[in-house]
């Protein structure tokens, strides 16, 4: 995951401008790791181990860059993403 670069989510997410280069790299990746963290309970070295997060990573990034309204359409997490999480979640209580 820590070789995931600006390039790498705005091609994945077929983001065609540099606009928002800083908001992605600044905000959208760190909130993403901090989210996968928190989720799955593991620490940044045990994620930057995991290769299928890495894919979970990159989409939550570009869902968060796709999904910046105010407006709250349902309250459930991207379901691949969340597979990807749960995967390797070891605060499953």
């Amino acid at each position: 995951m820590s070789e995931v670069t600006v390039d790498i989510i705005k091609q994945y997410g077929v983001i065609d401008n540099d606009d928002d280069d800083n908001l992605i790299e600044t905000v959208l990746m760190p909130s993403a790791k901090s989210h996968i963290s928190d989720y799955t309970g593991l620490s940044a070295e045990k994620i930057d181990q995991k290769e299928s997060l890495t894919m979970a990573y990159i989409a939550l990034c570009v869902f968060l860059y796709d999904s910046r309204s105010m407006n709250i359409i349902n309250d459930k997490q991207n379901a691949v993403i969340q597979s990807f999480l749960d995967a390797h979640c070891v605060n499953l209580v």
